[in-house]
């Protein structure tokens, strides 16, 4: 995978991905009119289901990344339908254009009221609570991309990511995610050759009382190139 549609939807985290990929990829941004524009191949675009939307793909792409928890932050009427329609829309597109792959960065946020001594592992449900407007929109793109999946559309790997997502220092957080971590583990999601539709894993770093499991993640990143 060389060419990569970055989704700027969470700002920050955009960012990161951006400076940290693009030297081993070739990335073109993208986010709604007036997006923050955090490269030089920035597009913007409603993501509605109109030719206008093709125009995200008018270079070949062959991977899609989003950022599907903490959005930027709009009502929530708006969030919901952005999260739901208009990443439709974006899937539907990225089918047409032969898109190989979506990857999905998602939240393990779904489980921070959870006990601490559970074992909880990707089979477990995501029920947000629908007033938390950002894990509810975070909670309908994963249900969006995995129907998309289902159908073989592409493959899709959803990535829950712990938190807080910070550079590796010295700290007492049980689900941190340490951003050198991410940036590899992302690399190679990109890159690994895999044959399934629906990759849905955990990811945290390695610390003192890991709050959750990574075994799946693990094994997934033994793929051969």
């Amino acid at each position: 995978m060389k060419n990569i549609l970055l989704g700027a939807f969470n700002e920050e985290l955009s960012q990161i991905i951006y400076k940290s990929l693009k030297k081993d990829f070739t990335i073109t941004t993208f986010g709604l009119p007036g997006s923050k524009k955090i490269s030089n191949k920035h597009l913007e675009n409603e993501m509605n289901h109109d030719k206008s939307i093709n125009n995200l793909f008018e270079n070949k792409i062959d991977a899609i990344v989003i950022t599907s928890y903490k959005a930027k932050k709009h009502e929530e009427n708006f969030n919901l339908d952005f999260h739901t329609r208009r990443m439709y829309n974006l899937f539907i597109a990225a089918n047409c254009h032969g898109v190989d792959r979506v990857i999905n960065l998602s939240t393990l946020k779904f489980y921070k009221d959870f006990e601490e001594n559970l074992t909880i592992t990707e089979n477990w449900n995501t029920a947000p609570d629908v007033t938390d407007n950002n894990l509810f929109c975070a909670h309908m793109t994963e249900y969006v991309l995995k129907e998309f999946a289902r159908d073989n559309m592409f493959k899709a790997i959803n990535l829950r990511l712990g938190w807080p997502i910070i550079p590796k220092k010295k700290n007492d957080y049980s689900s941190v995610l340490y951003i050198e971590d991410l940036v590899r583990i992302l690399s190679s999601s990109l890159n690994l050759h895999i044959s399934e539709y629906w990759n849905n894993l955990h990811v945290q770093s390695d610390c003192d009382n890991q709050r959750f499991i990574t075994n799946n993640l693990k094994t997934f990143l033994e793929k051969k190139d």
